[in-house]
């Protein structure tokens, strides 16, 4: 007798800790983050001073010193699979993973916090620093064969 359908479930689990190994390189981070009145100079001086022009790119480089962990992450992943004859099936999976070393990191450097402090006149979570880098992703997916 034929096999009319099978289900099937799976789960991974995972922990990974990752930490900066070196010093930051002054190249990698803004000018106005190494020198505030670097604009209050003259173009020459601005395009020879150490750093890039763009402030954007360079929370990495502030947010750890050498020796912070930078992640600290628990992973799951969980899948299900249900196949009826030959030409049916279903498909899921669901992933999560928590960050403890990123779970209440707000978006400021460490030194700007030091020299500003964190209150705020403005009580969103952009402005108060508590906006948290915490990541829960599901996603599901199902296929049918014909």
């Amino acid at each position: 007798m034929a096999t009319t359908g099978t289900a099937a479930s799976r789960r991974t689990l995972s922990y990974g800790a990752s930490m900066r190994v070196q010093e930051r390189d002054d190249e990698l981070i803004g000018l106005a983050n190494i020198n505030p009145l670097v604009a209050t100079r003259p173009l020459g001086e601005q395009i020879n001073a150490p750093g890039r022009f763009s402030v954007n790119g360079d929370d990495g480089n502030l947010n750890y010193d050498d020796g912070d962990l930078f992640s600290n992450a628990f992973k799951m992943t969980s899948e299900f699979s249900l196949n009826y004859k030959e030409n049916w099936g279903a498909f899921a999976r669901a992933s999560y993973f928590y960050d403890w070393e990123n779970a209440d990191r707000g978006n400021s450097a460490k030194f700007a916090k030091q020299k500003v402090g964190t209150a705020c006149p403005c009580s969103t979570p952009s402005c108060s620093g508590t906006t948290t880098w915490v990541e829960r992703k599901a996603a599901f997916a199902w296929v049918a064969r014909w």
